[in-house]
C-alpha cells in the first residue's frame, strides 16, 4: 500500500480527469462515472481516510490506495490491440456471417421452432456485432482524433455500448432457450412439437427482446446526449450528461444486469449439461434397441437427426460459456470486489479483462456458422444452395 496526499490527489485528478474519462467510459459500461462532474469526489468515496486530528486540513489528510497490477501505458496499448483492430475485424466478419445465418434459417422455413430460435439468435448476434463495430471504430485513435461535433467515446455509450450489451443478453437467453428445446426433444420427443410451437418459441424471443431492453432503460435517463463547449477546440460538441440521481439509478440497474447474466449464463450451462447427459443416455438405448430390428430404418434415421441437432446446440452452448465466461466474471468481479468496483484502484485490469471479453462475444457471433456448417447437413445444402450458379435456360443464344 502506497501513502498519497490528497493535495496531489486533487491535481493529479483535475489534470488527468478528461483521460480517465474516455478510458472508464466506454468499457466498463455498467460502472461508467461522471468523472467530468467530480472525479475528485468520485475518488474519495473509493479510498480510505485517516484524519491526523479533529483540526487537519486538506494537507493532513492521507489516502491509502493498491497500486494497480496493470499500468495506464500497458491497458492503452491492450484496449488499442483488443477493440480497435481485433474486434473491429471480427466484428465485421460477424456481420457477413449473421446475415448468412439468417438467410439460410429464414429459407428452410419459420415453420420449425428451433429455426424460428436459431434466427432470432442469429438477429441478435447481428445486432450485437453491428454496435461492437461502431463501438471499437469510436475506441480507435485515429478516429477520436478527428474533428468531429461529437466526443466518439461519450457518443459511444448510449449509441454502442448499450446496445451492443443488451442484444449480448438477449442472446445468452435465447440460447438458453434453445438448449432446453433440445432437451424437452430428445427427452420427451412425443411431448415435444405439442409444447414448443413456432408461436411460443417467437413470443419468447419478443420477450427476450422486450426484457432485456427494458434493463437498460433508466441509463438513458441518467445518462443523455447533449450540447457542450469544449474549451480544447473552442467549440460546441455532443456529450454526455448527468442527473444528480444517476448513482443511485446506475446502482440498482447494474445489479439487476449482473442478474441476468449469471442467470442465463447458469441456465445455458445447465441445459447443456443435461442435453449432453440426454445425448449418452438415448445413444445407449438405441444401441440396445435398435439392434435386430432388420427393416427399421425409420426409427434410426429420426433418432440420428435429432442427436446431429443436439450435438451442434451442445457445441454451440460449449463455446458460448467459454466466451462469455471473461464478461460474466467480470460483472461479479466488479459488485463483489471492492478494487474492481467503481473507480477502484484495479480499474485498469476491470477494462482489460473487459475487453477480453468483448472481443471473445464478437469471436463466438463470427464462428457460430462453422459449427451449423460442418454438423448440419440441411444447413450447408441450403447454404451452398444460396451461392450455386443457376444454369442459363437453353432457349438463349448468345450473338456474336
Amino acid at each position: 500500500m502506497e501513502k498519497v496526499s490528497l493535495n496531489s490527489t486533487f491535481s493529479e485528478a483535475t489534470t488527468k480527469n478528461a483521460n480517465i474519462f474516455l478510458s472508464v467510459n466506454l468499457l466498463n459500461i455498467s460502472n461508467v462515472i461522471s468523472y467530468s462532474n467530480g472525479s475528485c469526489l468520485a475518488l474519495l468515496e473509493n479510498v480510505t481516510h485517516k484524519w491526523t486530528g479533529p483540526n487537519s486540513t486538506l494537507d493532513n489528510i492521507q489516502v491509502q490506495r493498491s497500486s494497480p497490477i496493470i499500468s495506464d501505458a500497458l491497458r492503452d496499448i491492450i484496449l488499442t490491440v483488443n477493440l480497435a483492430v481485433l474486434c473491429q475485424f471480427v466484428s465485421l466478419a460477424g456481420v457477413v456471417v449473421s446475415i448468412l445465418n439468417i438467410c439460410v434459417f429464414v429459407k428452410q422455413g419459420l415453420g420449425d421452432a428451433l429455426n424460428v430460435t436459431l434466427a432470432g439468435l442469429a438477429f441478435a448476434d447481428l445486432c450485437m456485432v453491428i454496435f461492437a463495430s461502431w463501438m471499437c471504430l469510436c475506441c480507435n485513435p485515429l478516429f477520436a482524433s478527428l474533428d468531429l461535433p461529437f466526443s466518439p467515446i461519450q457518443f459511444v455509450y448510449l449509441t454502442a455500448s448499450l446496445p451492443r450489451l443488451t442484444c449480448s443478453r438477449v442472446s445468452s437467453w435465447i440460447l438458453a432457450f434453445a438448449s432446453v428445446e433440445r432437451c424437452l426433444c430428445i427427452m420427451k420427443p412425443l411431448a415435444f412439437k405439442s409444447i414448443i410451437t413456432p408461436r411460443r418459441s417467437l413470443a419468447f424471443i419478443v420477450v427476450t427482446y422486450v426484457v432485456m431492453t427494458a434493463s437498460v432503460l433508466p441509463l438513458y435517463y441518467t445518462t443523455r446526449l447533449v450540447w457542450s463547449h469544449d474549451p480544447a477546440r473552442n467549440k460546441s460538441i455532443v456529450s454526455l450528461a448527468f442527473t444528480s440521481d444517476r448513482f443511485a439509478v446506475d446502482n440498482y440497474v447494474f445489479g439487476i444486469g449482473v442478474f441476468l447474466s449469471v442467470v442465463s449464463f447458469l441456465g445455458v450451462s445447465i441445459c447443456t449439461s443435461l442435453l449432453v447427459w440426454s445425448l449418452k443416455k438415448k445413444r445407449k438405448w438405441r444401441e440396445t434397441t435398435v439392434v435386430g430390428i432388420a427393416t427399421g430404418n425409420h426409427l434410426p434415421l429420426v433418432s440420428y437427426r435429432n442427436k446431429r441437432v443436439g450435438k451442434m446446440i451442445s457445441i454451440v452452448s460449449i463455446l458460448f460459456l467459454v466466451c462469455y465466461t471473461p464478461n460474466t466474471a467480470s460483472q461479479l468481479l466488479t459488485a463483489l470486489v471492492q478494487d474492481f468496483a467503481k473507480n477502484g484502484d484495479q480499474i485498469n485490469a476491470g477494462q482489460v479483462f473487459w475487453s477480453f471479453g468483448i472481443l471473445l462475444e464478437c469471436i463466438n457471433a463470427t464462428v457460430s456458422i462453422v459449427i451449423y456448417f460442418k454438423i448440419s447437413s440441411r444447413f450447408r445444402s441450403t447454404l451452398l444452395a444460396m451461392f450455386k450458379r443457376k444454369p442459363r435456360p437453353a432457349c438463349i443464344v448468345r450473338a456474336f
